[in-house]
């Protein structure tokens, strides 16, 4: 497969699978926004909550979308996703975004509350980027001062909701505020970026005593890369390192004899969102590195998700490989959306365009 084959694919993949099964199966013509649970054989569950975070992930994909292909359609339902959230998922007294449409502020655990905030953040970041509208720049900005108000004065460890967060937690926080500042370049937002980049930086490279799940290593490796290229490039080299490690590692403990990667030890199942996540791991891992490894292993992931995960028949994603039934193998859930598989396929599609490969390079 050439770079232009493979971009071709993943923009096919994006536009003709993923997106428009929300555009056109998952949205909720009558009530709003997007149906909270689908299964794979198409039953939709009409009384399934509608959940901030699903539908906070759906705006953030079709805006990242538009942002690359300036479809209108896209940013229409990006439009659409934005309008439903502040009518019907944002706390009045806050702004923050709420657990589900039936029931704003009961979330599932303290760490879960920071987690949706930080993806109301990141949505919102996004989407400002495409519209430039008074009333959504307002809701980002107090949108990342109530995120603040979450997570200041937690620190890096494992004891959850107490006095620290979980790594899963300062994942997303980071993520969100690196979308953040990258639209605001706020001084106060790019100092907080910088201190937490050195507090993951250091806690990433001791990731053995986290106990990480090995999407999550993935997740984290590509990720650092890519936030301290934006922001700490004087440190991309052990960045780089770090990154490696935590693949290496993840490619040991989770790859199996048919491409895919299990999600722990634990759990043996081969999910849709870990193959998009170790895919994208390993394609910024061979970027940094020309190691034709890492290269392989995204054209075998791929391999993986067309022959187990993408559904080219009915559109998106299956939840995992060999679903023991349709409800299990849910296409829209409470956290299932097209998040990991779109981000992973755009932010591939954006380095073939901006590197404009002719060839791989070993």
């Amino acid at each position: 497969m050439t770079p232009r084959q493979f971009k071709d694919s993943l923009e096919s993949e994006m536009r003709q699978y993923i997106l428009p099964y929300w555009m056109y199966k998952a949205s909720d013509m009558q009530a709003g926004g997007y149906w909270g649970s689908i299964g794979a054989d198409g039953n939709v569950k009409k009384s399934a909550a509608k959940g901030g975070i699903l539908h906070c992930r759906i705006m953030w994909s079709f805006s990242a979308a538009y942002g690359q292909f300036t479809d209108n359609a896209l940013l229409n339902h990006a439009s659409r996703t934005h309008e439903f959230i502040s009518a019907n998922l944002v706390q009045t007294h806050n702004g923050r975004i709420g657990w589900h449409h039936e029931n704003l502020t009961e979330f599932a655990c303290v760490e879960d509350e920071c987690i949706a905030q930080a993806y109301w953040l990141y949505a919102l970041s996004e989407f400002d980027k495409q519209c430039h509208e008074k009333q959504c720049s307002e809701q980002t900005l107090n949108a990342w001062q109530e995120l603040q108000k979450l997570f200041i004065g937690k620190t890096f460890d494992e004891s959850q909701g107490e006095t620290g967060y979980t790594w899963r937690t300062w994942l997303h926080i980071i993520e969100a505020i690196d979308n953040f500042a990258s639209l605001s370049f706020r001084q106060d937002a790019v100092k907080t970026l910088n201190g937490l980049l050195d507090n993951a930086l250091s806690l990433l490279q001791h990731h053995q005593g986290l106990n990480l799940s090995i999407p999550h290593r993935c997740a984290s490796a590509w990720l650092l890369m890519k936030w301290i290229t934006n922001w700490q490039p004087q440190n991309k080299p052990m960045a780089t390192e770090v990154a490696c490690a935590l693949l290496d590692s993840a490619l040991l403990d989770g790859l199996k004899d048919n491409g895919g990667f299990v999600a722990d030890a634990q759990d043996q199942h081969q999910y849709g969102w870990v193959q998009a996540e170790a895919m994208l791991a390993c394609w910024r891992c061979y970027i940094a590195t020309n190691n034709n490894k890492y290269l392989q292993q995204v054209f075998k992931s791929w391999e993986f998700i067309q022959l187990y995960i993408s559904d080219h028949s009915f559109g998106e994603w299956r939840w995992k490989r060999n679903a023991e039934s349709p409800a299990e193998d849910e296409k829209a859930g409470f956290w299932k959306c097209p998040y990991h598989n779109t981000r992973a396929c755009l932010e591939i599609y954006n380095d073939l365009s901006n590197l404009d490969l002719k060839q791989w390079k070993q």
